[in-house]
This record gives C-alpha cells, sequence and structure tokens, in this order.
C-alpha cells in the first residue's frame, strides 16, 4: 500500500505549503497525542494549528517548524540553527 502524502494548499513555497496531520505531527517529532494537544492548549506561545470544517485540525509544516525551533532556542538559549 503507498504511503499517504501530506496535503498541499496553494502557496508560494512548496514547503509552507505542507499540511500535517495530528498523527503525522507526533510520529514527525516523535511525542505523544497528549503531549501534542497540551502543547496546542498552552497560555503563552501554542503550538499552532487551525480547524479544517469536516476534516478535523491541521498543521502547517513550516509553522511546526519554527514552533518548535523557538522552543530549542528558549531552552538552550540559542538559535537552533546554530
Amino acid at each position: 500500500m503507498a504511503k499517504p502524502r501530506p496535503t498541499t494548499y496553494g502557496g508560494s513555497n512548496p514547503q509552507d505549503a505542507i499540511l500535517l496531520t495530528a498523527a503525522e505531527v507526533t510520529k514527525l517529532f516523535r511525542i505523544s497525542i497528549a503531549t501534542l494537544y497540551n502543547l496546542m492548549g498552552r497560555d503563552q506561545d501554542p503550538l499552532p494549528s487551525f480547524k479544517v470544517p469536516g476534516v478535523g485540525r491541521r498543521y502547517r509544516r513550516a509553522d511546526v517548524d519554527a514552533w518548535f525551533a523557538r522552543q530549542a532556542q528558549d531552552v538552550t538559549g540559542q538559535s537552533a540553527a546554530a
């Protein structure tokens, strides 16, 4: 069976156009679904997502990558790219 490909939406940068499901985010970052929902519900700097009517929550890959990079920077005090 073929591996499902991430959903995309129109955008100028193809990497910015990738939409992930909750299951894809949990696999990508090796976190549990409970942790994902806790990160989304934080008062300060929650993990960005949006609801697609009739489909469920989706996460823009670029937003998720940027969010995790900010969290790593906050913990280490250094840029994640450094």
